[in-house]
């Protein structure tokens, strides 16, 4: 028999050593997969994992103290994820080059995406491969509607609620024109904030360009790094 006891990882966090070189370091952080302020699901999901933002969030501290690393550099591969928690991360890095002046390079691996990208534009530079999929800058937000699907088994869904809006978004309802209003009124304020930090950061691109990589298509990395959003190809090594 096997018994199997989820259990929290209270491991602290351990530098290691990934290349023996000089005494001073680079720091090398990993960005993978979704980016969201929650704990991810553990094995079988019976046991939370780690949160994305905070372990960044203590990897950053851990070389902002270090007085040997001299260098951060960011290893992305994430299709991107919640606006807070990328512009959260986003901040982060900012901050840490000001208050630090240690350079900060963002090296692409497979996919730099919507808020991988997003964040990635804080750093000093842009290192993508030519085959990375760079991009998708914008906004979205899914909902879907199962009314009719409950109304062929005979089942209804009630909400008594305080206001008309509270539901907004609710699987068990068509979506008003005054949902759709509301919603897509915070689509464009976190899609401007997107551009605008894009356009802070990204002085090479050009405004032609930039209307083509604001309608939320991807690119290869070749083609990023001719449209301006990447400064360079390479591997990892090379960031």
């Amino acid at each position: 028999s096997l018994l199997i006891t989820p259990v929290q990882n209270a491991t602290k966090l351990q530098e290691e050593t990934l290349e023996q070189g000089r005494d001073s370091k680079i720091a090398l952080i990993s960005l993978d997969g979704m980016l969201a302020n929650g704990k991810e699901g553990g094995m079988l999901g019976l046991s939370p994992g780690e949160n994305p933002l905070s372990l960044f969030t203590q990897q950053l501290q851990l070389a902002e103290k270090d007085p040997k690393v001299k260098a951060v550099v960011l290893r992305i591969n994430s299709p991107g994820g919640t606006v807070t928690c990328s512009d959260t991360i986003y901040e982060q890095i900012t901050r840490f080059r000001k208050s630090t002046h240690k350079p900060v390079v963002a090296s692409f691996q497979e996919v730099a995406a919507s808020g991988a990208y997003y964040l990635a534009c804080a750093s000093d530079r842009i290192v993508a491969q030519p085959t990375s999929v760079v991009g998708s800058v914008g906004v979205i937000f899914y909902t879907f509607n199962i009314e009719g699907t409950l109304n062929k088994i005979g089942a209804r869904s009630e909400a008594l609620k305080s206001g008309p809006l509270k539901d907004m978004g609710s699987p068990f309802r068509a979506a008003t024109p005054q949902d759709k209003a509301v919603m897509q009124g915070m689509i464009d304020e976190y899609y401007a904030r997107f551009l605008a930090i894009v356009n802070e950061n990204r002085k090479s691109i050009s405004p032609e360009s930039m209307k083509m990589i604001g309608d939320g298509r991807v690119f290869s990395g070749r083609q990023a790094k001719e449209l301006g959003m990447v400064d360079e190809l390479g591997l990892l090594d090379d960031a």
